[in-house]
């Protein structure tokens, strides 16, 4: 071992000096490509944004040149978020309608494709046009197509309530609507580098602030709505249980005996990194099986058949897999008649709390406290959601994970909550679900795949 060595006031080893000497004499030859390849490919994104800014533009550009009739007095209401956004805010999407119809405004609602059937299916606005947002993004046909009908409508008012603020749909919609006045949040820079917001702020009248940065979708909500209406206005999370004969009933339920008890799992998410492993929900689905005998259902867009497969071929227990079968009325009725639902954090746990059905949420710490947990309603004797989650000093990353995450691989926060964790939630989920006998429950153990 070498003997170190004085300098000045700070003793270093010949091999301390070797290390500081090659930093100060630049990178190692092999860690420069690495680097280089990084500048390479974050110019390369810079050169696709901007060239798709161009292109809507453009088209953009195109549409706002036309010229239509005067000012109706209708109002047009925009949301191209999420689902859960959208499930989250059909208590405040309500009250704008109400209070603009008893103003004798007509209220149209522009949804993203994913939730728009399910807008129409709770006759909340007076019409809803439907947005695929990815076309709307890449197709320029259906882009001008679609921007310049919602211009022709002549809007009086336009409201973009999605959050954070979206430059090249949401934004792009204000812009192109012609309506006098255009109202939206202030936004952050999550989704919108700051050239673009301080570009796309002009086409709002009037942006309103949402209050704190760390604060819940429901609150967040709720200062838009008193900000908007004025009042007193508290988010909560919208009771359709009282709509529950407007929803679809989903086909597939016919695959089940008349009162058969049976609970849903949700293992798709917004990306793979999000999403619990396969072989945790194959082992929760066994334990479940053996302690009550309940058979699980599977559900989720197409493109969660592939996790859903791995999930039935991994478990022994009685399992449906119904992903791709279902549009998301359909899927508020199967939550309506089912026990309880597992899932990662997705607009299906938010949809079984509208239904009033219980549920477990393997949270990770991305957006942890923003869109769950949410408390009970106060006075509204449900119960919402229960989560299951790993702690780590990183939360609330806004999902740009510090570690290495392979392609598919979920992040160590959901990776590391364990099927036991999950367990514990649903035995205290049975214990107080009428009907049940969870009291002969023992604690719930995980059971291998």
């Amino acid at each position: 071992m070498s003997e170190p060595r004085a300098y000045g006031k700070v003793e270093l080893s010949l091999g301390e000096i070797q290390r500081l000497f090659r930093v100060r004499q630049g990178p190692e030859p092999q860690s420069v490509a690495p680097k280089v390849m990084m500048r390479i490919k974050r110019k390369l994104r810079q050169l696709r944004d901007s060239f798709h800014e161009l292109k809507w533009s453009f088209v953009d550009g195109l549409v706002c040149a036309s010229h239509w009739r005067t000012s109706t007095d209708d109002v047009l209401v925009i949301r191209l978020d999420g689902i859960g956004d959208f499930v989250l805010g059909i208590d405040a999407a309500q009250s704008i309608a109400e209070h603009f119809k008893a103003l004798g405004k007509r209220v149209v609602f522009a949804a993203k494709a994913e939730f728009a059937e399910l807008a129409r299916d709770l006759g909340i606005f007076d019409e809803v046009v439907s947005i695929d947002r990815n076309k709307f993004q890449a197709d320029m046909f259906y882009r001008f197509r679609m921007a310049r009908e919602i211009r022709r409508r002549a809007f009086r008012m336009a409201i973009s309530i999605t959050y954070p603020r979206d430059f090249a749909c949401s934004d792009s919609i204000i812009r192109t609507c012609g309506a006098v006045d255009r109202i939206g949040f202030d936004g952050n820079l999550n989704q919108i580098p700051m050239a673009r917001k301080n570009t796309s702020d002009k086409w709002y009248t009037r942006r309103i602030y949402p209050g704190p940065e760390i604060q819940t979708v429901l609150d967040r909500t709720a200062d838009f709505v008193r900000g908007l209406l004025g009042g007193a206005y508290q988010g909560k999370v919208a009771d359709l249980r009282s709509w529950g004969l407007g929803l679809t009933r989903a086909a597939v339920l016919s695959e089940l005996a008349e009162n058969e008890h049976f609970y849903v799992l949700f293992p798709g998410a917004g990306y793979v990194a999000r999403q619990w492993p396969a072989e945790k929900f194959s082992a929760l689905a066994n334990s479940i099986y053996a302690q009550t005998g309940w058979r699980g259902v599977i559900c989720g867009a197409p493109s969660d058949k592939k996790i859903a497969q791995l999930i039935v071929s991994r478990s022994s227990s009685a399992l449906l897999d119904w992903t791709g079968r279902t549009n998301l009325s359909e899927l508020a009725s199967i939550l309506a008649r089912s026990q309880f639902l597992v899932a990662n954090e997705t607009g299906a746990l938010h949809l079984a709390a509208a239904v009033g059905t219980q549920s477990v949420c393997v949270l990770g710490g991305g957006h942890f406290g923003q869109f769950v947990p949410y408390p009970v309603d106060a006075g509204n004797e449900r119960a919402l959601l229960r989560i299951a989650f790993h702690p780590m000093d990183c939360f609330g990353c806004d999902w740009r994970c510090k570690f290495p995450v392979g392609n598919n691989s979920p992040t160590p926060c959901v990776e590391r909550v364990e099927v036991d964790q999950v367990l514990e939630q649903v035995k205290i989920m049975l214990n107080g679900c009428p009907g049940v006998k969870a009291a002969r429950l023992p604690l719930l153990k995980a059971t291998s795949p």
